[in-house]
């Protein structure tokens, strides 16, 4: 992070603090020098034009921290001598509950903030989206900068996508949905088989990953070193019965 910056780190989720840090390093593989770099002292000048530099970012459901909101919940019941019980209160929410959580409390949990700290960090000034599609959510961010390039919208993007599923509000969801992978404890390596006639479901992990996706001629014309030529097509369907 520049050092004017990290105050920000405060408002964010780990999916956004994964999605921040593979940025960083995309730029530095890519070779291209970032405001964030220059902020850093790690280049002299920039060498992107902000204005035709884009971002397209897949992100999950960021789940609350579970630390933050467990004292906010706490305060928001009603009294026991009232009602007999502790059961949650919405009026208590209101007048109670929120007050113990900070101003910005939600800006750390919103999908789109992956990509609102990628392009301030680096100043992107091209178009900037989220792509929120489950696991399909990087790839489909890929895509979107690769046609953002062809409309000639930006000459280069950051893209792909980051997210941590380790949150336990997370977790306790997709174990309540019957969605996780549970037969094969002992042997970690094994238990993500999306393809296997023998899958038994999700295997829970995080990472993020994110790369720099440039219009060709202008690559070739600074001696990039290009991994790949990237073609891209998405569709889906329906089953009916």
């Amino acid at each position: 992070m520049p050092k004017g910056y990290r105050k920000a780190t405060k408002v964010m989720a780990r999916d956004i603090e994964l999605a921040v840090i593979a940025a960083y390093h995309a730029v530095k593989d890519a070779g291209i020098k970032t405001k964030c770099l220059v902020e850093r002292g790690e280049a002299e000048k920039t060498d992107v034009d902000s204005t035709r530099f884009g971002a397209n970012i897949g992100a999950g459901l960021i789940c609350a921290d579970l630390n933050e909101l467990a004292g906010a919940l706490a305060s928001a019941v009603d009294d026991p001598a009232v009602a007999g019980n502790r059961a949650f209160s919405l009026n208590k929410w209101g007048s109670d509950g929120m007050q113990n959580l900070t101003p910005l409390w939600l800006l750390k949990f919103l999908p789109n903030m992956l990509a609102c700290h990628v392009t301030i960090v680096h100043d992107c000034q091209a178009p900037s989206n989220t792509i929120t599609c489950g696991e399909a959510s990087s790839h489909l961010a890929i895509g979107e900068a690769y046609r953002t390039i062809e409309r000639a919208r930006a000459d280069i993007c950051i893209c792909g996508g980051a997210e941590s599923k380790l949150n336990p509000m997370g977790l306790a969801r997709q174990q309540l949905l019957n969605r996780l992978a549970t037969d094969r404890n002992e042997s970690p390596a094994t238990a993500c088989r999306p393809f296997d006639k023998d899958r038994r479901g999700s295997a829970i992990g995080e990472g993020g990953g994110l790369l720099i996706l440039e219009e060709m001629e202008r690559a070739k014309a600074r001696g990039a070193h290009i991994y790949a030529e990237l073609g891209f097509g998405a569709s889906s369907t329906n089953a009916t019965s």
